[in-house]
C-alpha cells in the first residue's frame, strides 16, 4: 500500500509537471505573438528594418496557401530532409558503434572525423554545392552530412559504456559477434543514439534550408 501510495503520488507530480510545462509552451508563443503585433502597432516596425508585421506575415502565409505552394514546398523539402535523417543516422548507428568497439578502427578514423566534426556543417554546403552540383542529390548529402556527426559520435559513446557484464553474458551463452553487436551493444548504447537523432532532426532542417537558399 505505502508503495503504491508513492508510485500514485510520483505520477501526479510527472503529470503536473507536464501540464505545467505544457502550459508555459503556449503561454510563451502566444506571448511572442502578442508583443509582435503590440509592437507593429505601436509603429518600432518599419518597411527598412526588414522585419514585417504580423499582419503581413499572416496574410502571405493565407496566399501561398491558395496558390498551392505549401503543399509543393514543404513536400520537396520533406523528399530531401527525410532521406537525408535515415542516411545520415544508419551511417552514424553503424560507424558509431564499429568505432567504439573496434579500437583499431577508431585510431584510424577518429582523428579525421573530429577535424571534420570541428567545422560548422553550414560552413561545408557551399563546397558540396560545387563539387556534386546544384541538384536534389547533392541537398540529400547535405542533409546526411548534418545528421551523420552527432549521430556517429553519441552512438560511438553509447557503444563504450556498454557494461562488460553483458558482454561476459553474451559470450557465455556462445552468441555469435554480430548477435552480441545487434541485441548488446546496439540496445544499450540506443539511448545515447535516440539522443544523436534528435540533435541530427534540427541540424537536418538546418542544412535543407541553407542547402535550398543556396542552390535556389
Amino acid at each position: 500500500m505505502f508503495a503504491q501510495r508513492i508510485t500514485l503520488s510520483l505520477s501526479n507530480i510527472f503529470k503536473g509537471e507536464r501540464r505545467v510545462a505544457a502550459l508555459t509552451f503556449i503561454l510563451g508563443g502566444v506571448g511572442t505573438l502578442l508583443i509582435w503585433y503590440i509592437v507593429g502597432e505601436l509603429g518600432h516596425i518599419s518597411p527598412n528594418s526588414g522585419i514585417p508585421k504580423i499582419q503581413q506575415v499572416v496574410s502571405a502565409f493565407l496566399s501561398w496557401i491558395q496558390a498551392g505552394y505549401l503543399k509543393k514546398d514543404v513536400g520537396a523539402s520533406l523528399g530531401r530532409v527525410l532521406p537525408g535523417i535515415g542516411i545520415g543516422s544508419i551511417l552514424g548507428i553503424i560507424t558509431g558503434i564499429l568505432s567504439g568497439r573496434i579500437k583499431w578502427l577508431y585510431r584510424i578514423i577518429g582523428p579525421p572525423m573530429h577535424i571534420f566534426r570541428a567545422f560548422p556543417p553550414v560552413a561545408l554546403v557551399p563546397f558540396f554545392l560545387m563539387v556534386m552540383g546544384i541538384n536534389e542529390t547533392s541537398k540529400i548529402v547535405i542533409v546526411s552530412l548534418g545528421v551523420f556527426f552527432p549521430v556517429w559520435i553519441n552512438a560511438h559513446e553509447g557503444a563504450t559504456q556498454v557494461p562488460s557484464e553483458l558482454l561476459e553474458v553474451g559470450k557465455d551463452l556462445n552468441i555469435s559477434k554480430f548477435q552480441i553487436y545487434k541485441r548488446v551493444i546496439y540496445y544499450s548504447a540506443l539511448p545515447y543514439i535516440c539522443a544523436g537523432i534528435r540533435t541530427g532532426i534540427g541540424m537536418a532542417y538546418v542544412m535543407v534550408f541553407i542547402g535550398e537558399w543556396i542552390g535556389a
